[in-house]
């Protein structure tokens, strides 16, 4: 006897982070693979990462000299293994892990505040307490010595509260980055 069915299903207003954001994004965003260089730290998905020191490899980001290695966002997949691949929650990538990372079209990033369509788009380079500790996260406003300035090559599209937002890259044009100061 069946009473009370589930009538109902709560899904994610916009995906989970690192997610392509549109079929056109999955399909035809540009991609490359990297394999985590950090010796400790997990590299979570839906955030920038940089190039590593040895070709083929990515780190999180480590300061303003970051500027001119921007990698793009580490993408979610299902398919990793979880203790080999994959933190306790799911949500990151452990050293030596190789992953993709999205450099073009539109993604599901992580956000540290409230953003628009015309709002700035930067990303945090350097922890500044509470609520600004994800590296790599991004955010629509500079926070001095702290964060890099993205948005001559990636744009919001739309309007979102903190934690989740579609971003639109295209790290092709890289070279507008500019250190906030």
């Amino acid at each position: 006897m069946i009473s009370n069915p589930q009538t109902s299903v709560d899904l994610p207003t916009i995906g989970v982070a690192g997610q392509p954001a549109d079929f056109e994004s999955e399909r035809f965003g540009d991609r490359m693979s990297a394999t985590s260089a950090e010796s400790s730290a997990n590299i979570p998905t839906g955030i920038m990462v940089k190039r590593g020191s040895v070709d083929g490899t990515a780190n999180l980001l480590t300061g303003a000299g970051d500027v001119n290695v921007l990698l793009g966002v580490t993408l979610f997949d299902y398919g990793y293994d979880q203790p080999s691949q994959l933190d306790a929650d799911g949500s990151g990538f452990l050293p030596e892990t190789t992953f993709s990372v999205q450099r073009t079209k539109r993604i599901v990033v992580i956000t540290e505040a409230n953003v628009t369509p015309t709002s700035e788009v930067h990303v945090r380079h350097t922890v500044n307490g509470a609520g600004h500790l994800q590296v790599g996260a991004f955010l629509p406003t500079a926070d001095a010595n702290k964060t890099i300035d993205m948005s001559a090559f990636a744009s919001w599209q739309g309007t979102y509260a903190a934690g989740l937002a579609v971003l639109e890259i295209d790290m092709a044009n890289l070279n507008l980055a500019a250190a906030d100061t």
